[in-house]
């Protein structure tokens, strides 16, 4: 039976490394924007577990490694900087219209080969994470 389980685990290596091959995706382990700058809409629950819905916009910056990110959701406006690793966004940012003008909070999005996105984010003062989804505008 050793045999059927080598013959198992060559088999999966070798769909996992033919799919990172693919042209035109993201693979993992590879930075790349191809595709990720632009307007996105969001719906998310927020720690509290109230829902909402908005606008993401993510726009390249000179340096390749970084996005400029920006949302606007019921009427706020959260600011901050992306990194891409593989299909991995990471997001530090800030609530810049809140009633104190302060806040601080990091988001991480797995990228699906469609463009759409699901993370996770947390910020200061909450002890839960709020959910996204993301879809790309036509």
């Amino acid at each position: 039976m050793s045999w059927l389980k080598w013959i198992v685990g060559f088999a999966a290596l070798v769909v996992m490394v033919y799919a990172c091959a693919l042209p035109g995706q993201l693979s993992v382990g590879q930075d790349s924007d191809d595709g990720l700058p632009g307007i996105y809409t969001v719906n998310g629950i927020d720690p509290t577990g109230a829902e909402y819905s908005g606008t993401l916009t993510i726009v390249a910056t000179d340096d390749p490694r970084f996005f400029d990110v920006q949302w606007l959701v019921t009427g706020a406006r959260q600011e901050g900087t992306g990194t891409l690793r593989g299909r991995v966004l990471t997001v530090s940012w800030t609530e810049v219209d809140n009633a104190t003008g302060e806040g601080f909070a990091s988001s991480e999005y797995v990228i699906a080969d469609d463009g759409t996105m699901v993370g996770t984010w947390r910020a200061e003062g909450f002890d839960r994470p709020g959910t996204e989804e993301v879809f790309p505008d036509p």
